[in-house]
């Protein structure tokens, strides 16, 4: 299953949290949950629930050089946009900067 914005509903991790234990009882395995959220993280810590046991995070990074194959002007287009996806995939290099001092503001 898959939660996205799941900052919206703070109450849900509690929720998900007996979720994921009745299925550790049950021998359901991991990853079964997918949770997506800008604040994912610090809204967990602050709903006092432990994610101990339960969560493994993974950081999503930039696009990097060795991700973009082949040609010389996507290389370049990398190293001029930065490897935030919308920056990078923009449709001209003006439009570009913009994009990226909005995604790192917030």
């Amino acid at each position: 299953m898959i939660l996205d914005v799941i900052h919206r509903m703070p109450a849900l991790f509690e929720t998900l949290r007996g979720v994921i234990d009745r299925g550790h009882r049950k021998e359901k395995g991991k990853g079964r949950f997918l949770v997506f959220g800008p604040a994912s993280i610090g809204l967990l810590s602050q709903t006092g629930e432990t994610s101990a046991g339960r969560v493994t995070y993974i950081e999503l990074r930039t696009l990097t050089a060795q991700q973009i194959a082949g040609e010389r002007a996507a290389r370049e287009r990398l190293w001029l946009r930065g490897g935030f996806p919308d920056p990078y995939l923009e449709d001209s290099d003006a439009d570009s900067p913009a994009l990226q001092r909005d995604f790192i503001r917030t």
